[in-house]
Formats: structure tokens, sequence, C-alpha cells
């Protein structure tokens, strides 16, 4: 092989491994970028998650809240109805 030869093929041999290079590049890039997807994909569903922990907590909170509230009022009713029922017995027999 006389010397033109050498540097054709030399030249050819370089551009094929920067294309290579490139190539693979590419690919870490595709890959780096597959990650950090997959990545923010995890990040999302488990803020997803704690959001529905924490709703759900607050719909707990909110039922024991109106349930104590509610158990208050019966007890309220029941002491007013109670009181009222006294004071007209003690005026039936007041007036007795």
């Amino acid at each position: 092989m006389n010397t033109q030869k050498w540097r054709d093929v030399w030249e050819e041999t370089r551009a094929a491994m920067q294309q290579l290079e490139e190539s693979v590049s590419v690919v870490r890039n595709l890959e780096r970028s597959v990650l950090i997807e997959r990545g923010a994909r995890i990040c999302s569903e488990g803020i997803a998650r704690t959001l529905e922990l924490m709703t759900r907590d607050s719909v707990q909170q909110v039922r024991t809240r109106v349930h104590a509230a509610h158990t208050q009022l019966i007890a309220a009713v029941e002491t007013l109805s109670a009181e009222s029922t006294l004071e007209e017995l003690k005026k039936n027999r007041s007036a007795n």
C-alpha cells in the first residue's frame, strides 16, 4: 500500500471513530434522559402518594371532629330538653 492509501484509510477510520463517538454520546444522553424521566416519575408518584395520605388523614380528622361536634350537639339538646321538662314539672307542682 502506498502512502496515499494509508492516509485515506486513516482518514476514513478516524471519521468512522468520530461518528461512533458521537453515536455513543447520543446514546448516553438518551440513557441519561430516560433515567431523569424515571426519577421524575418516581418523585411525582411519591408526592402524589404523600398528598393522598395527607388528604386521607385530613378527611379522617374532619370526620372525627364532625362526629365529636355531633355528639356534643346531641348532648346539649338532650340537656336542654331535660331542663325544659324539669321546669315544666316544677311549674305544674307549683300550680297544684
